[in-house]
């Protein structure tokens, strides 16, 4: 093995790529475009400092045109509107004397997100101290998140409700027994205890419960906005993204040009013997990919402000740098084997895209992994390119222990030099066929 003829022919390689302008734009413009649409659309700057409460428009029909039936949903309507979260409205309600059919109608065609339906029995209920009540809410939509919070967000409100009108009617029932204590000790003494529980009761029934909320940040973001720390998670993911572009799907479209178009023959007939060019193949297309790695990792940081919780000089860089070499190795060898399995340039595009957009969207690259699907998170799991990344993320965004990225970066490793041995093995086969022709 020659080094300085490696040397040569990945300075070569390097200088071609980057003087094609196709090559440019998908390692620089086309990430710098990727992340920059990322950040507009999952991590705007919230208005006025605030991040807005999720509110339900909610329409209220009950069964009957009648008052009492209209007084009960006036009632429910008053009392979610007074129902707050953070100084916001969480329910926009709206009484309608209609029909249950056009009502749901309204709720299939987006004019509401949820319908309360008060049914022929739920005036009679309530004077029993009982809510009855039905829920449309859409299922099935796209939207699985917005869905369970409408329902959830409702149906509380109900409960409490309920617990409300109870309490209320417990608050009438003991006050004339506090009242009137001393009349009910002097001819039963043994109450005594019991009439002191309910003064009790009737001190803290509207206001029994202490919680205060607090918010408990990273490790080395525990001042400041927590905005700039998710921009550095999309960055991170933005890049490793770019390594199943370029490196898989650019890897295996080029390995399999070198045969179809026969450049071999003209470099073959030169003194680079098959290895120097194999090992050069590899090398260059790893230090491609640091293009894209530089370019994201300083637009997202110096101009959309993203942060991390270590620096250049942490004992943790290091670490996270040999991860994503690790990342960008992996790639590169799954697309070179891509590109020696395929016998044509059409066919190792068709399936170096078959292999890269479901890892994108199924391995928690556009999506964190905990806002995916049960079956999608599982992959994210296996997945060796999401498991660095989420590794990565770890000890770069939440500065958790090193040991965080042993195991991953151990499975990617041997991940990684399985693949290479396969294409090491198909390479010397597939040019040992090349060479004799």
């Amino acid at each position: 093995m020659r080094w300085k003829t490696v040397y040569r022919i990945v300075v070569s390689y390097l200088k071609m790529s980057f003087r094609d302008k196709a090559v440019l734009f998908w390692s620089i413009m086309f990430p710098i475009i990727l992340l920059t649409f990322l950040v507009l659309l999952f991590a705007p700057k919230p208005a006025g400092g605030q991040a807005t409460v999720k509110t339900v428009n909610v329409v209220i029909v009950p069964a009957e045109d009648s008052e009492k039936f209209l007084a009960l949903a006036r009632e429910y309507a008053k009392y979610m509107n007074e129902t707050e979260f953070s100084g916001q409205k969480v329910f926009i309600p709206k009484v309608l004397n209609v029909s249950l059919d056009i009502a749901i109608e309204m709720l299939r065609n987006g004019s509401c997100d949820v319908v309360l339906y008060l049914p022929g029995d739920a005036v009679e209920k309530i004077e029993n101290l009982t809510i009855v009540a039905k829920v449309y809410v859409l299922k099935g939509t796209p939207n699985i998140v917005e869905e369970q919070l409408n329902e959830m967000l409702v149906v509380n409100f109900l409960h409490q409700t309920g617990l409300y009108l109870v309490h209320g009617v417990v608050n009438y029932a003991i006050t004339p027994l506090i009242s009137n204590s001393s009349k009910i000790l002097s001819v039963e003494p043994r109450l005594a205890p019991t009439l002191e529980l309910l003064k009790v009761v009737k001190e803290v029934m509207w206001n029994n419960t202490r919680v205060e909320v607090v918010g408990v940040r990273p490790k080395g973001a525990e001042k400041g906005e927590i905005r700039p720390y998710v921009i550095g998670w999309m960055t991170l993911s933005v890049i490793f993204m770019q390594y199943m572009f370029s490196g898989i799907l650019g890897g295996a479209s080029s390995t399999s040009r070198m045969f179809e178009k026969r450049y071999l023959e003209r470099i073959f007939s030169t003194s680079v013997s098959p290895w120097e060019l194999f090992v050069s193949e590899l090398i260059s297309w790893i230090a491609s990919l640091t293009v894209p790695t530089v370019t994201c990792l300083v637009w997202g940081t110096m101009v959309l402000g993203g942060k991390y919780t270590i620096t250049l000089f942490s004992p943790e860089f290091p670490v996270v740098v040999f991860s994503m070499l690790v990342g960008a190795i992996c790639s590169v060898s799954i697309g070179l084997l891509v590109g020696l399995v395929v016998r044509s340039t059409e066919a190792a595009g068709v399936i170096a895209n078959l292999i890269v957009w479901p890892s994108t969207m199924l391995g928690g690259f556009w999506l964190p992994r905990s806002m995916l699907p049960e079956f999608a998170r599982i992959i994210s799991e296996v997945h060796p390119l999401s498991v660095l990344l989420y590794s990565i993320v770890n000890i770069a965004l939440y500065k958790r222990p090193l040991t965080y990225v042993i195991v991953p970066a151990f499975i990617a490793i041997a991940i990684t030099i399985v693949v290479l041995v396969l294409v090491t093995i198909l390479y010397k086969k597939k040019v040992a066929e090349y060479l004799e022709r």
